[in-house]
Protein backbone atom coordinates (compact mmCIF):
# COMPACT_ATOMS: atom_id res chain seq x y z
CA UNK A 1 0.00 0.00 0.00
CA UNK A 2 1.53 3.29 -1.34
CA UNK A 3 2.48 5.60 1.84
CA UNK A 4 0.28 8.87 2.42
CA UNK A 5 2.15 12.08 1.50
CA UNK A 6 2.58 13.64 4.97
CA UNK A 7 3.50 16.92 4.23
CA UNK A 8 0.71 17.55 1.62
CA UNK A 9 -1.59 15.89 4.28
CA UNK A 10 0.13 18.94 6.31
CA UNK A 11 -0.18 21.32 3.91
CA UNK A 12 -4.28 20.87 3.62
CA UNK A 13 -4.62 20.77 7.44
CA UNK A 14 -2.80 24.23 7.22
CA UNK A 15 -5.59 25.32 4.82
CA UNK A 16 -8.71 23.55 6.64
CA UNK A 17 -7.53 25.80 9.50
CA UNK A 18 -7.16 28.51 7.81
CA UNK A 19 -11.06 28.23 6.64
CA UNK A 20 -12.06 27.62 10.25
CA UNK A 21 -10.15 30.51 11.33
CA UNK A 22 -11.35 32.99 8.89
CA UNK A 23 -15.11 31.33 9.87
CA UNK A 24 -14.43 31.96 13.65
CA UNK A 25 -13.58 36.14 12.44
CA UNK A 26 -16.66 36.59 10.56
CA UNK A 27 -18.96 34.43 12.84
CA UNK A 28 -17.80 34.88 16.04
CA UNK A 29 -16.99 38.53 16.47
CA UNK A 30 -19.93 39.91 17.43
CA UNK A 31 -23.71 40.66 15.55
CA UNK A 32 -22.59 43.78 14.24
CA UNK A 33 -19.53 42.46 12.54
CA UNK A 34 -21.37 40.04 11.11
CA UNK A 35 -24.90 41.89 9.85
CA UNK A 36 -22.79 44.43 8.68
CA UNK A 37 -20.18 42.95 7.12
CA UNK A 38 -17.50 44.83 8.77
CA UNK A 39 -15.44 41.29 8.40
CA UNK A 40 -14.61 41.33 4.89
CA UNK A 41 -12.31 44.29 5.64
CA UNK A 42 -10.35 42.74 8.59
CA UNK A 43 -7.12 42.30 7.36
CA UNK A 44 -6.37 39.12 8.43
CA UNK A 45 -9.40 37.92 6.68
CA UNK A 46 -8.35 39.34 3.85
CA UNK A 47 -5.28 37.56 3.51
CA UNK A 48 -6.74 34.24 4.41
CA UNK A 49 -9.45 34.69 1.51
CA UNK A 50 -7.52 35.69 -0.63
CA UNK A 51 -5.77 32.03 -1.10
CA UNK A 52 -7.09 29.35 1.51
CA UNK A 53 -9.48 27.99 -1.21
CA UNK A 54 -7.41 27.94 -4.11
CA UNK A 55 -4.52 26.03 -1.99
CA UNK A 56 -7.61 23.84 -1.09
CA UNK A 57 -8.42 22.86 -4.57
CA UNK A 58 -4.79 22.82 -5.91
CA UNK A 59 -4.26 20.09 -3.59
CA UNK A 60 -7.69 18.49 -4.28
CA UNK A 61 -6.76 18.29 -8.31
CA UNK A 62 -3.00 16.81 -7.46
CA UNK A 63 -4.50 14.10 -5.61
CA UNK A 64 -7.20 13.58 -7.81
CA UNK A 65 -4.71 12.88 -10.95
CA UNK A 66 -3.31 9.77 -9.16
CA UNK A 67 -7.06 8.24 -9.31
CA UNK A 68 -7.38 9.04 -13.34
CA UNK A 69 -4.00 6.46 -13.19
CA UNK A 70 -6.12 3.58 -10.89
CA UNK A 71 -9.24 3.35 -11.79
CA UNK A 72 -11.81 3.17 -14.74
CA UNK A 73 -14.11 6.34 -15.45
CA UNK A 74 -17.29 4.77 -13.96
CA UNK A 75 -15.35 3.59 -10.62
CA UNK A 76 -14.00 7.11 -10.16
CA UNK A 77 -17.36 8.82 -10.62
CA UNK A 78 -18.91 6.18 -8.02
CA UNK A 79 -16.37 6.88 -5.88
CA UNK A 80 -17.14 10.54 -6.04
CA UNK A 81 -20.52 10.43 -5.54
CA UNK A 82 -19.92 8.00 -2.20
CA UNK A 83 -17.36 10.01 -0.75
CA UNK A 84 -18.73 13.38 -1.73
CA UNK A 85 -22.37 13.71 -2.45
CA UNK A 86 -23.84 11.55 0.51
CA UNK A 87 -21.74 13.38 2.85
CA UNK A 88 -22.52 16.30 1.45
CA UNK A 89 -26.40 15.48 1.17
CA UNK A 90 -26.68 14.23 4.93
CA UNK A 91 -24.80 17.49 6.02
CA UNK A 92 -27.02 19.36 4.17
CA UNK A 93 -30.20 17.79 5.33
CA UNK A 94 -29.23 18.23 9.02
CA UNK A 95 -28.68 22.07 8.43
CA UNK A 96 -32.24 22.27 6.69
CA UNK A 97 -34.11 19.83 9.49
CA UNK A 98 -32.27 22.03 12.69
CA UNK A 99 -33.63 25.47 10.66
CA UNK A 100 -36.95 24.33 10.43
CA UNK A 101 -36.83 22.94 13.95
CA UNK A 102 -39.52 24.29 16.69
CA UNK A 103 -38.92 23.38 20.24
CA UNK A 104 -42.16 24.10 22.23
CA UNK A 105 -43.59 22.83 25.26
CA UNK A 106 -41.39 19.61 25.45
CA UNK A 107 -42.19 18.74 21.79
CA UNK A 108 -39.78 19.33 18.70
CA UNK A 109 -41.98 20.12 15.59
CA UNK A 110 -40.15 20.00 12.10
CA UNK A 111 -41.62 21.59 9.00
CA UNK A 112 -40.57 20.14 5.89
CA UNK A 113 -40.63 22.14 2.29
CA UNK A 114 -39.42 19.72 -0.42
CA UNK A 115 -39.31 22.57 -2.51
CA UNK A 116 -36.84 24.55 -0.09
CA UNK A 117 -34.82 21.36 1.00
CA UNK A 118 -33.60 21.02 -2.28
CA UNK A 119 -33.28 24.25 -2.78
CA UNK A 120 -31.04 24.21 0.67
CA UNK A 121 -28.68 21.15 -0.62
CA UNK A 122 -27.87 23.01 -3.79
CA UNK A 123 -27.06 26.38 -1.85
CA UNK A 124 -24.69 24.32 0.71
CA UNK A 125 -21.34 23.24 0.90
CA UNK A 126 -20.61 24.89 -2.07
CA UNK A 127 -17.01 24.10 -2.01
CA UNK A 128 -17.98 19.95 -1.86
CA UNK A 129 -20.43 20.77 -4.99
CA UNK A 130 -16.89 22.62 -6.48
CA UNK A 131 -14.68 19.81 -5.74
CA UNK A 132 -17.49 17.22 -7.23
CA UNK A 133 -18.21 18.97 -10.56
CA UNK A 134 -14.42 19.86 -10.97
CA UNK A 135 -13.46 15.95 -10.49
CA UNK A 136 -15.76 14.76 -12.87
CA UNK A 137 -15.68 16.67 -15.29
CA UNK A 138 -11.72 16.28 -15.20
CA UNK A 139 -12.38 12.43 -15.20
CA UNK A 140 -14.08 12.58 -18.23
CA UNK A 141 -11.58 15.03 -20.10
CA UNK A 142 -8.44 12.82 -18.72
CA UNK A 143 -10.46 9.72 -20.03
CA UNK A 144 -12.15 10.00 -23.29
CA UNK A 145 -10.38 12.89 -24.45
CA UNK A 146 -7.11 12.49 -23.33
CA UNK A 147 -6.72 14.98 -20.96
CA UNK A 148 -6.95 17.90 -23.55
CA UNK A 149 -5.58 21.24 -22.15
CA UNK A 150 -7.56 22.89 -25.13
CA UNK A 151 -11.24 21.14 -23.58
CA UNK A 152 -9.86 22.59 -20.15
CA UNK A 153 -9.33 25.91 -20.99
CA UNK A 154 -12.88 26.15 -22.89
CA UNK A 155 -14.73 24.80 -19.94
CA UNK A 156 -12.57 27.88 -18.15
CA UNK A 157 -13.27 30.56 -20.99
CA UNK A 158 -17.25 29.84 -20.31
CA UNK A 159 -17.56 29.27 -17.09
CA UNK A 160 -15.99 33.29 -17.11
CA UNK A 161 -17.93 34.20 -20.16
CA UNK A 162 -21.56 32.51 -18.70
CA UNK A 163 -21.26 30.88 -15.23
CA UNK A 164 -24.53 32.05 -13.35
CA UNK A 165 -26.15 30.56 -9.84
CA UNK A 166 -24.67 30.09 -7.05
CA UNK A 167 -22.72 26.47 -7.52
CA UNK A 168 -21.72 26.93 -10.99
CA UNK A 169 -20.28 30.46 -10.16
CA UNK A 170 -18.55 29.16 -7.19
CA UNK A 171 -17.51 26.27 -9.52
CA UNK A 172 -15.99 28.52 -11.93
CA UNK A 173 -14.34 30.14 -9.38
CA UNK A 174 -12.36 27.14 -8.18
CA UNK A 175 -12.13 25.20 -11.29
CA UNK A 176 -8.84 26.96 -12.75
CA UNK A 177 -7.10 26.16 -9.14
CA UNK A 178 -8.57 22.43 -9.53
CA UNK A 179 -7.03 22.18 -13.10
CA UNK A 180 -3.97 23.61 -11.81
CA UNK A 181 -3.18 21.12 -9.14
CA UNK A 182 -4.18 18.37 -12.21
CA UNK A 183 -1.25 19.97 -14.02
CA UNK A 184 1.38 19.71 -11.66
CA UNK A 185 1.19 16.31 -10.91
CA UNK A 186 0.22 15.51 -14.39
CA UNK A 187 4.25 16.92 -15.37
CA UNK A 188 5.25 16.98 -11.39
CA UNK A 189 8.76 15.02 -12.67
CA UNK A 190 10.11 17.93 -14.90
CA UNK A 191 8.29 20.76 -12.57
CA UNK A 192 9.84 19.01 -9.56
CA UNK A 193 12.89 18.33 -10.85
CA UNK A 194 13.11 22.95 -11.33
CA UNK A 195 11.39 23.85 -8.24
CA UNK A 196 13.55 21.16 -6.45
CA UNK A 197 17.32 23.13 -7.44
CA UNK A 198 15.26 26.78 -6.61
CA UNK A 199 12.42 26.18 -4.60
CA UNK A 200 13.82 28.74 -1.34
CA UNK A 201 14.37 31.28 -4.75
CA UNK A 202 11.01 30.85 -6.29
CA UNK A 203 9.23 31.11 -2.32
CA UNK A 204 10.83 34.30 -2.37
CA UNK A 205 9.82 35.33 -5.42
CA UNK A 206 5.96 34.10 -4.89
CA UNK A 207 5.90 36.07 -1.40
CA UNK A 208 7.07 39.44 -2.92
CA UNK A 209 5.21 38.95 -5.34
CA UNK A 210 2.14 37.85 -3.66
CA UNK A 211 2.47 40.66 -0.92
CA UNK A 212 2.60 43.27 -3.91
CA UNK A 213 -0.82 42.04 -5.25
CA UNK A 214 -2.06 41.66 -1.96
CA UNK A 215 -2.07 45.77 -1.80
CA UNK A 216 -4.92 46.12 -4.31
CA UNK A 217 -7.42 43.48 -2.52
CA UNK A 218 -10.74 45.36 -1.57
CA UNK A 219 -14.44 43.89 -1.40
CA UNK A 220 -14.99 43.60 -4.58
CA UNK A 221 -11.78 41.20 -5.14
CA UNK A 222 -14.04 38.39 -3.24
CA UNK A 223 -15.79 35.73 -4.88
CA UNK A 224 -19.14 36.75 -2.81
CA UNK A 225 -18.99 40.06 -4.10
CA UNK A 226 -18.16 39.94 -7.48
CA UNK A 227 -19.10 37.31 -8.83
CA UNK A 228 -17.39 35.70 -12.47
CA UNK A 229 -19.11 35.58 -15.33
CA UNK A 230 -17.71 38.89 -17.57
CA UNK A 231 -21.28 38.93 -19.67
CA UNK A 232 -23.31 38.91 -16.40
CA UNK A 233 -21.28 40.68 -14.00
CA UNK A 234 -23.07 39.89 -10.72
CA UNK A 235 -22.29 43.96 -9.63
CA UNK A 236 -22.93 45.24 -13.58
CA UNK A 237 -19.20 46.10 -14.04
CA UNK A 238 -17.82 46.43 -17.60
CA UNK A 239 -16.10 43.56 -19.03
CA UNK A 240 -12.97 44.45 -18.57
CA UNK A 241 -13.49 45.20 -15.12
CA UNK A 242 -14.55 41.99 -14.37
CA UNK A 243 -12.14 40.22 -16.35
CA UNK A 244 -9.62 42.13 -14.34
CA UNK A 245 -10.98 40.75 -11.21
CA UNK A 246 -10.81 37.02 -12.28
CA UNK A 247 -7.70 37.30 -13.59
CA UNK A 248 -6.44 39.31 -10.21
CA UNK A 249 -8.00 36.60 -8.44
CA UNK A 250 -6.70 34.01 -9.77
CA UNK A 251 -2.96 35.04 -9.86
CA UNK A 252 -3.20 36.42 -6.43
CA UNK A 253 -4.57 32.57 -5.45
CA UNK A 254 -2.01 30.74 -7.12
CA UNK A 255 0.76 33.26 -5.87
CA UNK A 256 -0.46 32.81 -2.41
CA UNK A 257 -0.76 29.20 -2.32
CA UNK A 258 2.61 28.89 -4.24
CA UNK A 259 4.25 31.30 -1.35
CA UNK A 260 2.32 28.92 1.48
CA UNK A 261 3.47 25.57 0.38
CA UNK A 262 6.78 26.45 -0.44
CA UNK A 263 7.56 28.74 2.85
CA UNK A 264 5.36 25.52 4.96
CA UNK A 265 7.96 22.91 3.18
CA UNK A 266 11.50 25.18 4.11
CA UNK A 267 9.83 25.51 7.58
CA UNK A 268 8.61 21.45 7.77
CA UNK A 269 11.92 20.51 6.58
CA UNK A 270 14.20 22.24 9.05
CA UNK A 271 11.92 21.50 12.11
CA UNK A 272 10.46 17.52 11.54
CA UNK A 273 13.45 16.23 13.37
CA UNK A 274 13.20 18.76 16.17
CA UNK A 275 11.89 17.90 19.84
CA UNK A 276 8.62 15.91 20.03
CA UNK A 277 6.82 19.15 20.41
CA UNK A 278 7.24 20.02 17.09
CA UNK A 279 6.53 16.31 15.92
CA UNK A 280 3.33 16.49 17.54
CA UNK A 281 2.17 19.85 16.34
CA UNK A 282 3.20 18.72 12.82
CA UNK A 283 1.06 15.20 13.41
CA UNK A 284 -1.79 17.07 14.42
CA UNK A 285 -1.65 19.38 11.15
CA UNK A 286 -1.65 16.00 9.22
CA UNK A 287 -4.35 15.00 10.81
CA UNK A 288 -6.72 17.84 10.47
CA UNK A 289 -5.46 17.39 6.32
CA UNK A 290 -6.16 13.83 6.29
CA UNK A 291 -10.16 14.39 8.06
CA UNK A 292 -10.34 17.86 5.97
CA UNK A 293 -13.86 16.75 4.89
CA UNK A 294 -15.30 15.66 7.87
CA UNK A 295 -13.90 18.99 9.60
CA UNK A 296 -15.39 20.99 6.88
CA UNK A 297 -18.79 19.91 6.88
CA UNK A 298 -18.72 19.67 10.70
CA UNK A 299 -17.50 22.68 11.46
CA UNK A 300 -20.36 24.74 9.53
CA UNK A 301 -22.90 23.05 11.89
CA UNK A 302 -20.70 24.04 15.09
CA UNK A 303 -20.16 27.52 13.87
CA UNK A 304 -23.35 28.37 12.34
CA UNK A 305 -25.41 27.03 14.96
CA UNK A 306 -23.20 27.51 17.90
CA UNK A 307 -20.18 30.02 17.45
CA UNK A 308 -22.76 32.75 15.89
CA UNK A 309 -25.45 32.50 18.38
CA UNK A 310 -23.29 32.83 21.36
CA UNK A 311 -21.24 35.82 19.95
CA UNK A 312 -23.58 38.38 20.34
CA UNK A 313 -21.28 40.88 21.84
CA UNK A 314 -18.80 42.53 19.23
CA UNK A 315 -15.27 41.26 19.79
CA UNK A 316 -12.93 42.27 17.31
CA UNK A 317 -9.87 40.54 18.69
CA UNK A 318 -8.28 37.77 16.42
CA UNK A 319 -6.76 36.08 19.65
CA UNK A 320 -10.32 35.18 20.63
CA UNK A 321 -11.14 34.31 16.90
CA UNK A 322 -7.95 31.56 17.47
CA UNK A 323 -9.00 29.91 20.41
CA UNK A 324 -12.66 29.66 19.03
CA UNK A 325 -11.31 28.13 15.83
CA UNK A 326 -8.91 25.24 17.89
CA UNK A 327 -12.05 24.45 20.38
CA UNK A 328 -14.24 24.22 17.01
CA UNK A 329 -11.41 21.86 15.89
CA UNK A 330 -11.38 19.88 19.02
CA UNK A 331 -14.88 18.99 18.47
CA UNK A 332 -14.83 18.13 15.06
CA UNK A 333 -11.92 15.84 16.18
CA UNK A 334 -14.73 14.34 18.67
CA UNK A 335 -16.93 14.31 16.73
CA UNK A 336 -15.20 13.01 13.57
CA UNK A 337 -13.45 10.44 16.08
CA UNK A 338 -17.25 9.56 17.34
CA UNK A 339 -18.67 8.32 13.70
CA UNK A 340 -15.41 6.50 12.99
CA UNK A 341 -16.54 3.94 15.60
CA UNK A 342 -19.53 2.49 13.29
CA UNK A 343 -18.29 1.17 9.89
CA UNK A 344 -21.51 2.39 8.12
CA UNK A 345 -22.05 5.95 10.18
CA UNK A 346 -17.97 6.64 8.89
CA UNK A 347 -18.55 5.89 5.75
CA UNK A 348 -21.74 7.96 4.99
CA UNK A 349 -20.44 10.77 6.93
CA UNK A 350 -16.79 10.89 6.27
CA UNK A 351 -16.69 9.55 2.56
Amino acid sequence: MKKRNIFLDIVKGLAIFLMVFGHCIQNGSGVDVLNKGMFWNFSVFQFIYSFHMPLFMIVSGYFVFFSQEKYDLILIVKNRLKRIFIPLLLFSVYSYLYLNSIYKNGNVNIYIDFNDLIYKIFHSYWFLWGILISSILVSFIHKLLKGSIFIHLTIVLLFILFAKGYILKMTAFIYPFFLIGYLLAKYRVVLFEIAGKYYSQIALACSASFISLFLFWDINSYIYHSGVSILNSDLGFSISKQFFIDVYRIIIGVLGSASFVLVSYIIYNNTKKLSSIVKVFWSVLAYLGENSLGIYCIQELLIVFGLRKMSLSNTDNYFVNLIQAILILILCAIIIKTLKMNKNIKKLHLG
